[in-house]
C-alpha cells in the first residue's frame, strides 16, 4: 500500500494516457515477480548466513570461535514460502486495482483535499486499545511474574492470553497512537519553521504537515519494527542473564559438603567430601 501510495500519480498519468487496468496490473505483476526472483535467493542466503553466525554465539551478542554449525536449506517449508509469495503478490495487486480507476484530476483533487479520518473515529479505536493495554499490564503487576518463567511452573498462563500479548499489544497501541497524533505534532513544527530562515526546512516541514496522511502508514511500520527489535533484544539479554544466574546460583554457596562412603580399597568407614 505504501509503494502504490507513492506511485498513484504515475499510475494516474498512465491511466489518463490510455493505459488500461490490465496493463497496469500486468506491470505491477512483473515488478513483483522481479522482486521475488531477486529477493527470494537473497533471503534464503541471508537466513543461511545468520544461522551460521548464530552457531558461533555463546550468549547474547557474544561470539566465540567454534566448529561450523551444520546448516542446510532442506528444512525450508516450500508451501509456507509459496503462500508468503502469493500474499505478497496479492498485497501488491489489490491497491494497484484501486489506483488504476482514478484519473489524474481525481488524484490531484484527493491529494489537494485530503479527507483525514475524524478525531472521533481515531478516539474510538485508540481509547479501547489503551484501556486494554493498561488492563493487560495491570494483570501482569498482580501476577506472580516468576511463576511465568519457571520451568517447573504449574500455572497455566495460557488461559489468559493477555499475559503473553501485553508487550506486543503495547507496541501496537503506541505505534497506532503516535501515527494518529503525527499531524498534531507537525502543526507546531510547521508554525515554527515559518519563522526560520531556511527555505528547505520550511518546505519539508510544510509537506509533512500538509500531506501527513501519506506518511502515517510508513511511520506506523517503522515504529512497529524498531519497537519490536528493541523489545526482543531486551528480552534476549534478560533471558541470557537469567539463565546465567540460574546456573550460577543453583547452589547458594561456594562449597557444599556431602556425606558419603569412601570406596578406596583397603579403607572402611565414612568420610566427608567437599565439592566446590
Amino acid at each position: 500500500t505504501v509503494i502504490v501510495q507513492f506511485q498513484r500519480e504515475e499510475t494516474a498519468i498512465m491511466a489518463g494516457r490510455g493505459a488500461g487496468t490490465v496493463f497496469l496490473v500486468g506491470l505491477a505483476v512483473v515488478e513483483t515477480l522481479i522482486i521475488i526472483v531477486v529477493g527470494t535467493p537473497l533471503g534464503l542466503g541471508c537466513g543461511w548466513l545468520m544461522v551460521r553466525l548464530m552457531g558461533q554465539t555463546s550468549g547474547f551478542l557474544n561470539f566465540v570461535s567454534r566448529p561450523d554449525f551444520p546448516v542446510s536449506i532442506n528444512g525450508v517449508n516450500v508451501r509456507l514460502l509459496v503462500a508468503a509469495l502469493a500474499l505478497l503478490m496479492a498485497a501488491r495487486i489489490a491497491p494497484t486495482l484501486s489506483a488504476a480507476r482514478r484519473s489524474v484530476v481525481t488524484h490531484l483533487r484527493e491529494r489537494g483535499r485530503q479527507v483525514n479520518t475524524s478525531a472521533a473515529v481515531k478516539l474510538a479505536i485508540d481509547v479501547p486499545l489503551i484501556v486494554l493495554t493498561a488492563y493487560a499490564f495491570r494483570r501482569l503487576r498482580l501476577q506472580d511474574v516468576p511463576s511465568l518463567i519457571r520451568v517447573d511452573s504449574t500455572t497455566d498462563f495460557l488461559q489468559d492470553p493477555l499475559l503473553l500479548l501485553a508487550p506486543l499489544l503495547c507496541v501496537f497501541t503506541a505505534a497506532l497512537v503516535l501515527a494518529h497524533i503525527f499531524p498534531l505534532i507537525m502543526r507546531p513544527l510547521d508554525a515554527l519553521s515559518r519563522r526560520l530562515p531556511w527555505v528547505s526546512l520550511y518546505v519539508g516541514v510544510r509537506r509533512l504537515y500538509g500531506q501527513s496522511g501519506q506518511y502515517t502508514n510508513a511511520l506506523f511500520l517503522v515504529i512497529i519494527c524498531l519497537s519490536l527489535g528493541a523489545f526482543y533484544s531486551s528480552m534476549a539479554l534478560s533471558v541470557d542473564r537469567w539463565m546465567h544466574d540460574r546456573q550460577y546460583y543453583a547452589v547458594g554457596a561456594d562449597f557444599t559438603f556431602k556425606q558419603g562412603v569412601d570406596t578406596t580399597p583397603g579403607l572402611d568407614g565414612q568420610s566427608s567430601s567437599a565439592v566446590g
